[in-house]
C-alpha cells in the first residue's frame, strides 16, 4: 500500500495487490478493516454494497466528516 493523495479529511492509497476477484471473503474482511479505520465508509453505501466494490480496485479512498 502506498500513499497516493492527502487531504485535510481524506485519503487515497494504491494497493499493488489488490482482492482478487471473486473472493468474497477475502473482500469482506479487507472492507471491515477499511470500516474500523474510516467508519463513514457506509454512511453512503452498505457495507455489502462496500465490500463487493474491493475486488480488483487498486485505489482506495478514506474520509473523516
Amino acid at each position: 500500500m502506498r500513499l497516493c493523495a492527502l487531504g485535510h479529511d481524506w485519503l487515497a492509497v494504491t494497493v499493488a495487490r489488490p482482492v482478487p476477484a471473486g473472493d468474497a471473503e477475502q473482500a469482506r474482511r479487507v472492507a471491515a478493516e477499511h470500516l474500523a479505520f474510516c467508519p463513514d465508509i457506509t454512511a453512503e453505501t452498505s457495507f455489502p454494497a462496500y465490500a463487493a466494490t474491493l475486488p480488483g480496485t487498486t485505489i482506495w479512498r478514506f474520509w473523516w466528516d
